[in-house]
């Protein structure tokens, strides 16, 4: 049996802030899912999501954003090897916003 997973079920929770004034956007998120495999090869899943944004208008509709990403995944499988991954990403840009 691989570890191919078909179908999950489980919980999850989400929580979200941010923050908006004088062409500042800053944000924070975060999600988390605790999953168990249906069918497949049988374990359970935990995965964090977490996310930062940092955005600055400083002309009309042009400005500049940074974004940090982060993803953590614990696979812990009754029949193989647990895996544990992070997979962190850092992003910076020019952002143009219509209709404003």
């Amino acid at each position: 049996m691989s570890r191919f997973r078909g179908s999950d079920q489980g919980l999850g929770l989400r929580a979200g802030a941010a923050l908006n004034g004088g062409g500042l956007h800053a944000g924070l998120g975060y999600r988390g899912f605790y999953t168990h495999t249906m069918n497949g090869a049988k374990g359970n899943q935990i995965v964090h999501f977490v996310a930062a944004d940092l955005a600055y208008r400083f002309w009309h509709s042009l400005g500049v954003t940074a974004n940090y990403r982060l993803h953590l995944r614990n696979s812990f499988f009754y029949d193989y090897p647990n895996i544990h991954r992070r997979a962190p990403e850092f992003r910076i840009g020019a952002q143009f916003s219509f209709g404003q």
